[in-house]
């Protein structure tokens, strides 16, 4: 009613370019309509001239040094451009002026259309003058603002850059390739500079032989190692202004290579001496409970084949933590349960293995005839060890490794893992001694210790019984064509052994599951029907069948 002010809202943006037309009505009672005319704006035609994804490497360069460059840039306006230029400059901050230096320009005449844009990409030499410090790399379209753009604010893009004194350095410094043909592994290469490999070995090859910057370096075995003792190399890395590095590269022979003694004893076939599968050798300073590692008595260096040489490997073996020991055994064995151990020695004190023919004193009847501390008890290992042995199982006094101390108990002791958990720190072991007559059951040592193992032959009877539905253990997809994927439910972080078996028994693949879900691919079998066993770390073992098509 009345003399008012009526206000015009646009509700919705005219994106084009052409104006938006309507008309507003205004009835009153007793006179006519009156109308007026109301346009909305259209967009003025023109182009944005953008810079966006830039990325360099490395970040960390020196002086004379070169990066590499990948970057985007465009047109998103609604008008067609050309002839502007593109200029690339090293600030201490990230506005570009003209007391930055400057490095790169040029000028662009071909026309670009709206939505047109190029991916960039190149090697740059920075400029020898930088000072040492912290610089940014600018990246600028139309830097005088000579175009008439819908948006001035994205015309610039800029990456921090720090300048310092050259460096090279490589981790890790030895690296291990599987025995098989094919088989991978990586080192990485940390450097601010370009580099050059050389390579003089030809069983294995090396993914890039010059680079800049950071990278990761793959090796790839060429030819299996089919002898008996590691094959060894060295890949050395240059560059300037830097000392050169170096990488031992191993590929170890197969596992599966050496030829064990083995022994029946009751139901069960034993390895009648020690391991002494060695695929990397630490000192003993170097322990853990999670990774595997693996010792020779006395040896505290990182060469496997100085360890492979000495005394100790060849009398006794490896000394393995217990997650090394999980996977060591060859294939067709495994690392025995703690019911497995209590089945071998229940089997002979009913059988008259004891000291005098009866009783659970068996430990002489186990230990090797020679290489203890003597000892004046009847009875016990150490005692007319020209006795010892009536089994055939031939335990050797091995000794441990106890991980930030050192080796001891040679010639004293023998310690063998089970692959029973007693928590998720101790596992179940077995101990024997000069001085004693039994063998010790021990309830749980340290995951870390370095202890023998004696692998035992698969029981293959199992597989056809408990075939039943497992609810906490998923194989999919089954049937499957290659990739397999085993889901563990409520995975508690401690590995599982997974080995897959043909219908006739026969072990083709043996791995160990660290993770909730893994994949593993048995493209390379034939088609056909296969179990795939899970063995846990609280013993317990389930069987699915899988289909390969």
């Amino acid at each position: 009613t009345g003399n008012t002010t009526i206000t015009l809202t646009a509700t919705l943006a005219n994106t084009g370019t052409s104006s938006r037309p309507a008309v507003v009505t205004i009835s009153g009672t007793g006179v006519a309509s009156k109308t007026v005319s109301v346009t909305q704006a259209g967009l003025i035609a023109k182009p944005d001239l953008y810079f966006s994804d830039l990325l360099v490497n490395p970040t960390t360069v020196m002086a004379g040094g070169t990066i590499n460059l990948s970057f985007k840039y465009g047109n998103q306006g609604n008008a067609p451009v050309s002839n502007f230029w593109v200029k690339m400059a090293f600030s201490k901050d990230m506005v570009f002026s003209n007391d930055d230096l400057f490095q790169d320009d040029a000028l662009i005449t071909e026309t670009w259309q709206p939505g047109y844009y190029e991916v960039g990409s190149g090697n740059f030499d920075v400029p020898e003058s930088l000072s040492q410090g912290l610089w940014y790399l600018i990246l600028i379209i139309d830097p005088d603002n000579e175009i008439d753009e819908s948006n001035e604010t994205n015309n610039s893009i800029s990456s921090p850059l720090n300048v310092s004194e050259p460096y090279l350095d490589i981790f890790p410094k030895h690296v291990i390739i599987n025995h098989s043909a094919g088989s991978t592994n990586t080192f990485r290469i940390l450097s601010n500079t370009d580099w050059i490999i050389t390579n003089d070995a030809t069983w294995f090859s090396v993914s890039q032989l010059k680079g800049i910057g950071n990278t990761t370096i793959t090796l790839t075995a060429v030819t299996a190692n089919t002898g008996s003792m590691p094959l060894s190399a060295v890949v050395k890395i240059f560059s300037e202004g830097v000392s050169e590095k170096s990488v031992e590269v191993i590929q170890n022979p197969s596992n599966e290579d050496k030829i064990y003694k083995w022994i029946e004893i009751g139901n069960q076939t034993w390895m009648a001496e020690n391991l002494a599968y060695l695929p990397i050798v630490s000192p003993s300073s170097v322990g853990s409970d999670t990774d595997p590692l693996y010792y020779v008595y006395g040896y505290q260096g990182s060469n496997i084949i100085d360890a492979i040489s000495t005394t100790n490997y060849s009398k006794y073996g490896v000394l393995y933590n217990w997650v090394a020991a999980q996977s060591a055994c060859p294939s067709g064995s495994h690392l025995p349960s703690h019911d497995e151990w209590e089945s071998l020695f229940n089997y002979l004190t009913n059988n008259g293995y004891g000291y005098g023919g009866s009783g659970s004193d068996i430990a002489k009847s186990l230990a090797s005839t020679s290489g203890w501390v003597s000892s004046s008890t009847a009875g016990t290992v150490g005692n007319d060890q020209a006795s010892n042995n009536r089994s055939g199982f031939t335990v050797l006094p091995g000794g441990i490794c106890n991980p930030g101390q050192s080796f001891s108990g040679m010639s004293e002791s023998a310690f063998f893992w089970s692959a029973t958990e007693f928590d998720t720190s101790l596992a179940k072991y077995r101990a024997m001694a000069s001085s004693i007559d039994f063998v010790q059951q021990e309830s749980g040592g340290p995951k870390y210790f370095g202890l023998s193992v004696r692998c035992l032959k698969d029981d293959l009877s199992a597989i056809n019984i408990g075939m039943n539905k497992v609810d906490n253990v998923a194989i999919f997809p089954n049937p499957t064509h290659g990739t397999v994927t085993i889901k563990i439910t409520d995975y508690d972080g401690r590995p599982c052994k997974i080995s897959v078996y043909t219908s006739l028994g026969s072990l083709v693949i043996k791995t160990v599951q660290l993770e909730e879900v893994m994949e593993m691919d048995i493209s390379i079998l034939t088609k056909g029907l296969y179990f795939i066993q899970i063995a846990g770390p609280n013993s317990n073992v389930y069987y699915k069948k899988l289909v390969l098509e």
